[in-house]
C-alpha cells in the first residue's frame, strides 16, 4: 500500500497525468480518497474540463479549439448548462431567395442548412447557411455553389466530414447503355425484408417489422443484422430479434419507421484520420448518447376503430449492442423480449406533433413542433434523452393528453405501463408566434442540433428559415408580442425599420428584485441600441411576468 506521504512527494503534473487516464466517474471517486487527491483534481483546469464534459454528456472533441484555455472552456460549458440563453442568438429569420426551395430540396446537419435551386426534379446549384456557434466560435455565414456541374437528384451534407455527396445520372457516350448510375466506391447488396432500417454501428443495422395480424401478441419487433463492411459478397447474418411490448388484451395493426440521426465523429472505428476535417470545438456529442428513433403508427385498434395514433420510441444504440453482447448465442438469431432490453428507452406520444418526422432530434436532444390545443399555439418542447443532472420542467402535453381522445392513450399504456420505458425530461419549451405558419403549404421541418432549433416553412409568402434559441423561458408573451408587432408591418412593407422601446414601468415593485431580467435582455436584443436610449431606459428591469403583461396591456390601451 502506497502511503499519502510518498504520494505527496510526487510532482502535481505526475498525479494529473495518471488521473487523465481514468474515466470521469473514477476521477470523482479519487476525490473522495484523500484531501491530496481532491485538492489536485480541483486545481487542475484540464480535469475540471473533463468532469464538466462528462456532466453534460459530451465528449472531448477530435479537433479541440486552441484559442481558449481549459478554464475558459469549463466556463463556457457551465454557461451552456446553467443558462443557455446567454450564449444562443436571438430568433432570426432568413427568407430564402427562391420560392422553389421546397422541404425536399433542403438539408440540415450540425448547424449548416443548405437549399437547392431545383429545376423540375434536379438540383443544379446550392445556397448554404452556417448558423453562429458558441461551441466553434464562428459567426453566421452564407455562400453559394452556383454550378454543381451535375444534375443532382439528391444530395447530403456532413459538416463534420467536410463532405457534400451528390447523387446524379452520368451520361457516358459509347457505352452499351448511355445512361448509368455512377458510384465512386464499392458497395454490396443484402436482401432483407422489412419496412425501414437504421445503422447501429458500422457493421450492424436493424430492420423494423410491424404487426398485420391480430393473432400476433407483440405490437412489433426489430431484427438485428450484422455484415462485413470490408469484404463484399458475404451474406448478412441475422443475429437477434428484439421484441416490442405485447398488446394481447387489445390488439391492433402497426407500422414502424426509423428516423435518421447523424452520428457523432466518435462513432467511426478509426476517427483520428477525419479529425482534421472536423471543425475545432469545445465539446462534441458522445457516441454513447446516440439514439435511434422508432416511429410507431397504430391503426385498426379493436376497441377504438377507426382511430389512428402514433408516437416515437427512442432507443440507445449502445443499449442494443450491449444487450446482444450479454445474451447467449447458439448459432441462430436470439429472441429478446421487451422486458430484457427496454430499460433506458424513452417514449413520446406524438399525435399532436405537426412537423416533418425527419430532423427534430440529434444525439440526446429531441424537439418536435407540437400543437397545444389548450393555448391554441404551437410550441417546441425540448426533451433530453438519457441521464442528466438538474431540474426538469413540467410537461404541459401530459396534461393536454389526459383530456384527449382515449385512442391516443393507447400507445402510452402499451409502452409506459410496464415501467421500462419512460418519458424524457423536458428541459425547455419554446413558443412559436402564430403568424410563423401563415399560408404554409406543408408541415414545417424542424431541424435540431446541440445549439440550434431551426424551423423551415414553405408558404404562399415564399420559403423561410427561422433560427431560434434552444431555451426561451423568460416571459414568452413579451417575445411573442414583439414578433407580432414587427412582423405584420415589415411583411407588408419590405425594408421598413421598426424600433421598439421597453420602459421600466415596474421598477421598485416589491418582490421583483430577483424576477425575470432575461425577458428584458431578450427584448433589448431586438430593439433600439441601448446607447441611443435615455439613461432611465438603459437600466436593467427586474420584470415579473405579471407586471410586464399588465404594462403591455396598458400600452395597448394608449394606442
Amino acid at each position: 500500500m502506497v502511503s499519502s506521504a510518498s504520494l505527496s512527494s510526487l510532482p502535481a503534473e505526475a498525479l494529473i497525468h495518471v488521473f487523465a487516464f481514468l474515466a470521469p466517474r473514477d476521477i470523482r471517486r479519487c476525490q473522495q480518497v484523500c484531501r491530496l487527491f481532491r485538492g489536485e483534481i480541483q486545481a487542475s483546469a484540464f480535469l475540471q474540463y473533463t468532469l464538466e464534459l462528462d456532466a453534460l454528456g459530451y465528449s472531448a472533441p477530435l479537433n479541440p479549439r486552441l484559442d481558449i484555455s481549459y478554464d475558459e472552456k469549463t466556463k463556457l460549458l457551465k454557461l451552456i448548462h446553467d443558462n443557455p440563453t446567454e450564449i444562443t442568438p436571438m430568433p432570426t429569420c432568413i427568407t430564402l431567395d427562391t420560392t422553389e426551395a421546397t422541404i425536399t430540396s433542403c438539408q440540415f446537419a450540425r448547424g449548416v442548412f443548405a437549399h437547392g435551386q431545383p429545376n423540375i426534379d434536379v438540383t443544379r446549384s446550392l445556397r448554404i447557411h452556417r448558423f453562429p456557434s458558441a461551441n466553434q466560435n464562428t459567426p453566421y455565414e452564407s455562400w453559394s455553389i452556383p454550378d454543381l456541374r451535375v444534375d443532382a437528384h439528391a444530395y447530403r451534407i456532413d459538416p463534420d466530414l467536410d463532405l457534400l455527396v451528390l447523387l446524379h445520372v452520368d451520361s457516358a457516350p459509347g457505352l452499351p447503355s448511355n445512361v448509368r448510375m455512377g458510384l465512386d466506391y464499392r458497395t454490396t447488396c443484402y436482401h432483407v425484408i422489412g419496412e425501414s432500417f437504421a445503422f447501429v454501428s458500422e457493421s450492424v443495422f436493424i430492420v423494423g417489422s410491424g404487426r398485420r395480424k391480430y393473432a400476433k401478441e407483440i405490437i412489433g419487433s426489430f431484427e438485428v443484422y450484422e455484415f462485413d463492411p470490408v469484404q463484399s459478397g458475404r451474406r448478412v447474418r441475422h443475429i437477434a430479434s428484439l421484441q416490442l411490448p405485447a398488446t394481447a388484451d387489445d390488439p391492433c395493426h402497426s407500422s414502424i419507421r426509423f428516423v435518421f440521426s447523424p452520428h457523432s465523429p466518435h462513432f467511426f472505428s478509426s476517427p483520428r484520420p477525419i479529425a482534421s476535417s472536423v471543425p475545432p470545438r469545445v465539446y462534441d456529442l458522445s457516441s454513447t448518447l446516440h439514439y435511434i428513433c422508432m416511429r410507431i403508427r397504430v391503426y385498426n385498434i379493436r376497441t377504438h376503430l377507426p382511430a389512428v395514433t402514433w408516437g416515437s420510441l427512442y432507443i440507445s444504440a449502445s443499449r442494443i449492442l450491449n444487450t446482444i453482447a450479454e445474451s447467449p448465442h447458439h448459432g441462430s438469431a436470439i429472441h429478446i423480449p421487451w422486458e430484457k432490453w427496454a430499460a433506458g428507452t424513452y417514449w413520446i406520444n406524438e399525435h399532436l406533433v405537426s412537423c416533418q418526422p425527419a430532423n427534430y432530434f440529434l444525439g440526446p436532444r429531441a424537439a418536435p413542433l407540437t400543437r397545444n390545443p389548450e393555448l391554441n399555439v404551437f410550441q417546441i418542447p425540448v426533451y433530453h434523452l438519457g441521464p442528466r443532472s438538474g431540474k426538469s420542467l413540467d410537461d404541459p402535453f401530459v396534461a393536454v393528453l389526459s383530456f384527449d381522445d382515449q385512442a391516443h392513450h393507447y400507445l402510452n399504456k402499451v409502452f409506459l405501463s410496464s415501467g421500462h420505458a419512460r418519458r424524457p425530461d423536458l428541459v425547455s419549451l419554446v413558443t412559436v408566434p402564430s403568424d410563423e405558419f401563415d399560408g404554409i403549404q406543408d408541415w414545417p421541418d424542424i431541424m435540431v442540433d446541440d445549439e440550434h432549433i431551426t424551423i423551415h416553412t414553405v408558404s404562399s409568402f415564399g420559403s423561410s428559415v427561422s433560427m431560434r434559441s434552444p431555451v426561451i423561458t423568460a416571459a414568452p408573451h413579451l417575445v411573442l408580442a414583439l414578433a407580432d408587432l414587427t412582423k405584420i408591418p415589415t411583411r407588408s412593407h419590405p425594408g421598413l425599420a421598426v424600433t421598439t422601446t421597453w420602459a421600466p414601468a415596474h421598477v421598485g415593485v416589491p418582490g421583483n428584485e430577483l424576477a425575470d431580467v432575461a425577458a428584458k435582455e431578450a427584448a433589448r436584443g431586438l430593439s433600439s441600441n441601448a446607447h441611443d436610449l435615455p439613461a432611465y431606459f438603459r437600466n436593467k428591469i427586474a420584470a415579473s411576468p405579471s407586471a410586464a403583461k399588465q404594462a403591455f396591456k396598458e400600452a395597448q390601451k394608449e394606442t
